[in-house]
């Protein structure tokens, strides 16, 4: 059975048997007594809908050929299932009164007993149904991942069973939304090849907006969720409590004894409730059971972990703490303050007016490329090899500026770089764990497209990879970006290298954009070549450095001899590129750095383990080369390649700065801020006097650290 086949039209009739059958069922139950009163068969018309909603739903994906099976007689067995299901429901009367012909106290506790059973299979089959419909590893989870997923599940059911009266259209109510979830996940997968992330929540008008042009092909594994949970709804509809003697009204001690149970459960489900979310928030997952905190591919990470608590994990690192003492008056009192810092200085300069009338004349085309893992490994006292880091980066005489940015991520984390420099948020502030891309969403920050827009520019962004990656596809577009170019925009024949298509690749997809337009433009490209791992020496023979690592340990020496290789011909593509942009008749801007980084244990091999307190042995790891760079004359601006180290969400206020543009209080504020303390990521910052201090100890923060911190919680903390 598959899409388009001709026998769509006959499947269809195996699920339209079901209703006939739940409709005659229903016919014969009211003929014959078995269901008597308006409230009785509506009541019970009511339990059937799952089952009734479920066929309908077959006989839909039938006609439209999106159930695929190899198997009809599996086919015709769920729809059996689904069928009886909905009429097992006619017997619940008839099953809840086989207990009153108990005693009270016999017949409480059988009820009991009764719900232990119905809540064990319901919590069971809930986890299944939000696993199973998609998870092809769910198999092989270890026991304690499995209790992980299930144990959240279980606190909504017993609380929601307690808060709704031992009632079980309550505990069915969660059933139904198991299952949707579940498949939910499973139509996500399919379309985007990720999971459903917190900041889903945010877009899921978005979502359902363009939902329609997709087909939702559902097989055998995702009915068999739907008809289980069609058996768990039959069996909750025999749930209810049993009758006992309740005190005539008339009294307070009457009333008091009516809703002394009531007010019982309630409290206690909401203890149950009150419990489970402290034990979320203060049992973080990834710390007590390794959990990962890296979710560039999402899907993957859920189908190792599992859903539920693979997005309690998220949820998790994704708290942003309000500081002590903040206040909104006193933080944007500190951001005037530092905004009037940086207009007295180089705001109110000859060289910055002059850029601004220049910036205001020209609107220069502005080009970001934040180059894969593109690193200066010379800061490891040159490898003991003489190693002068990348030739051209370095080297370049015209810059406007160069240095290192230090960014909050190594090794990995990419996004985490992009969103400090696309907003200038610093991740000291709202955590390295903490990625925003999947957590948050991002529509209501201030971001540098957002910045250029409104001087006119238009927006794109470009990544040769699966726009679902690190969930950009999502915030991009909320963080301003008029359109993205992933994978799909780039042709079949494009070069590839290592990890993926070449630097120069994405460099030619930049320039078939500038044509397109000779109006301004904010252009930004992520490259992927360099991307890890290293080692197994996927390059020509004639790329490998002449350097000797034979000091290093094997492992170490052949990644850095794959590596090293990557970044050379990075930095040639990098010159190749900047050497066309000379030949272009418009002005243009680029700012060029390193996202991160690669893994390594450089620092250790290079140095031993660090002592109580170096910051500095730290953040070697953590700095990338930057440049920016134009091809015009910038007024105000000698492009000597002046060097100015400085943290990485420092950058775009930098880089507007230097060619004039409009800035805000909370860019003014930041390069304010850069003359007490020029260079700050998430392990720590240098003051103006090249000092080195830590960030784990809050008390001993510098005072412009301090003000940072609420005046980034005013623009950016609060509005996550």
């Amino acid at each position: 059975m598959g899409s388009g086949s001709g026998m769509s039209s006959l499947w269809c009739l195996v699920p339209t048997g079901g209703l006939v059958v739940l409709a005659v069922s229903v016919f014969v139950a009211v003929r014959h007594g078995w269901q008597r009163g308006t409230g009785a068969i509506l009541g019970t018309i009511a339990w059937m809908l799952p089952s009734t909603f479920a066929l309908a739903a077959l006989i839909v994906l039938s006609l439209f050929g999106w159930y695929q099976s190899s198997s009809a007689a599996y086919f015709v067995a769920l729809v059996g299932i689904i069928t009886a299901a909905g009429v097992a429901t006619l017997f619940r009367e008839r099953a809840r009164r086989a207990f009153e012909r108990y005693g009270d106290h016999r017949r409480v506790l059988l009820c009991y007993l009764r719900d232990l059973v119905l809540l064990i299979v319901a919590i069971l089959v809930a986890s299944f149904s939000i696993e199973s419909p998609w998870n092809e590893f769910l198999r092989f989870f270890e026991p304690w991942k499995l209790l992980l997923n299930i144990a959240p599940v279980a606190a909504v059911f017993i609380s929601l069973y307690f808060i709704g009266q031992r009632r079980g259209w309550v505990l069915a109510l969660v059933s139904v939304a198991a299952a949707l979830i579940g498949l939910a996940q499973y139509f996500v997968a399919m379309f985007k090849s990720a999971a459903i992330i917190p900041s889903d929540l945010y877009a899921i008008g978005t979502a359902l907006s363009v939902s329609g042009g997709y087909e939702f092909i559902v097989g055998a594994k995702q009915v068999l969720c739907i008809a289980l949970t069609c058996c768990v709804i039959a069996l909750l509809s025999c749930m209810q409590p049993p009758l006992t003697r309740v005190a005539k009204a008339g009294s307070p001690s009457a009333l008091l004894k009516n809703l002394a149970p009531i007010v019982g459960r309630t409290l206690c489900g909401l203890l149950v409730l009150g419990v489970s979310f402290q034990a979320i928030r203060s049992v973080n997952f990834s710390d007590e059971f390794d959990f990962a905190r890296s979710y560039w591919d999402s899907l993957t990470t859920y189908e190792t972990q599992g859903f539920v608590a693979s997005f309690i994990s998220l949820y998790q690192n994704s708290i942003i703490v309000e500081p002590e003492g903040y206040s909104t008056g006193d933080a944007a009192r500190l951001t005037d303050e530092y905004a009037q810092d940086y207009l007295e200085q180089r705001g109110s300069s000859s060289e910055r007016q002059a850029a601004v009338s220049q910036f205001d004349e020209q609107k220069p085309t502005v080009i970001a490329i934040m180059n894969e893992s593109f690193s200066d490994l010379s800061v490891f006292e040159g490898l003991q090899a003489g190693y002068q880091g990348p030739e051209f980066a370095k080297n370049i005489p015209d810059a406007l500026y160069t240095g290192y940015v230090y960014a909050s991520v190594c090794g990995g984390g990419t996004c985490n770089s992009e969103f400090e420099f696309l907003t200038g948020a610093a991740l000291a502030y709202i955590g390295a764990e903490n990625q925003v891309y999947i957590t948050h969403d991002l529509s209501d920050l201030s971001s540098l497209p957002k910045t250029l827009e409104a001087c006119g520019y238009s927006s794109t962004a470009i990544h040769p990879m699966p726009g679902a990656n690190w969930n950009r596809d999502v915030a991009y577009p909320a963080l301003g970006f008029d359109s993205f170019l992933d994978q799909d925009a780039f042709s079949d024949d494009d070069p590839y290298r290592h990890a993926g298509r070449t630097d120069a690749a994405t460099y030619e997809v930049i320039l078939e954009v500038l044509r397109e337009s000779e109006e301004p433009q904010f252009i930004f490209d992520i490259t992927m070549q360099n991307h890890g791992g290293y080692g197994a020496w996927d390059l020509p023979e004639e790329e490998r450095l002449d350097l000797d690592l034979s000091w290093m340990d094997d492992d170490l020496e052949a990644t850095l001899t794959e590596y090293l290789a990557l970044i050379s011909t990075s930095d040639r593509e990098l010159e190749e590129f900047i050497a066309e942009l000379r030949e272009i008749d418009r002005p243009i801007v680029l700012v060029f750095f390193g996202d991160h980084q690669p893994a390594t244990d450089l620092d250790v091999a290079t140095y031993g383990e660090p002592e109580a307190g170096d910051v500095e042995w730290y953040e070697r790891s953590y700095c990338t080369p930057y440049m920016i760079w134009a091809n015009y004359d910038v007024a105000g601006n000698e492009q000597v390649s002046e060097r100015r180290d400085i943290g990485l969400f420092a950058l775009q206020s930098v880089l507007l700065d230097s060619i004039g543009a409009p800035l805000s209080d909370q860019q003014m504020a930041t390069l304010g801020f850069l003359d007490q303390v020029p260079i700050m990521n998430v392990i720590g910052y240098r003051t103006s006097d090249g000092a080195w201090h830590s960030l784990e100890d809050e008390e001993s923060w510098d005072r412009a650290v301090r003000d940072l911190e609420w005046i980034q919680y005013l623009e950016f903390g609060r509005k996550l």
